[in-house]
């Protein structure tokens, strides 16, 4: 969710809300029912509303101080999810770094969704993958010393492998070319 609207929020500060809208609406109508139950299980207050709040504002007002309101709020539920999992384990650098790799396998998987025939024809994805890219770095950055004193071999494949794909994606919108191959990216995933 939060790689979702990390993308959105790219796009929103380029003024492009039409392209926003599908990475609001994402994490409402593709991933809360997955979570629902689990959420629902923790304790968590619902945040389904906030999200499909956030939807409606992007689609009708993208410019007004509702949405950006909308768009905090919409944060606050998600950050009230994650903390559902113990303190002790968000901050383990194996347990992030199992998310980690769990994002970067999906940014795999949008990236290579986005490219047909060598070109990017669906740009959705593209923007998804970097989201997903950019989120994992930053769970990183907030884990590298930790995990540097814990596993430095394992923190050296984490940097190296976000060190070569973040210039993947450098910018919201894609490139005229891929800049590496699905098969290029997923090795430098899989280093992990």
């Amino acid at each position: 969710m939060k790689g979702h609207l990390l993308a959105a929020s790219e796009l929103m500060q380029l003024k492009d809300y039409p392209a926003a809208e599908p990475h609001i609406g994402h994490p409402a109508e593709e991933l809360y029912g997955d979570l629902e139950p689990t959420l629902i299980q923790k304790g968590v207050p619902p945040f389904k509303q906030q999200l499909n709040t956030l939807l409606d504002l992007i689609q009708s007002a993208p410019t007004s101080p509702q949405t950006e309101a909308a768009f905090k709020e919409a944060h606050e539920g998600i950050d009230k999810a994650l903390e559902a999992i113990p303190e002790q384990e968000r901050l383990d650098s194996r347990f992030v770094v199992a998310v980690i790799r769990q994002l970067l396998d999906t940014a795999g998987s949008e990236y290579a969704a986005s490219i047909t025939n060598g070109r990017f024809a669906e740009t959705v994805e593209y923007q998804d993958s970097r989201g997903f890219v950019r989120y994992a770095d930053q769970l990183y950055q907030k884990i590298a010393p930790e995990l540097q004193a814990r596993d430095p071999e394992l923190n050296a494949k984490v940097k190296n492998a976000l060190e070569g794909l973040l210039p993947v994606w450098p910018d919201p919108m894609p490139p005229a070319q891929p800049l590496k191959t699905p098969a290029q990216v997923q090795a430098l995933i899989q280093s992990i």
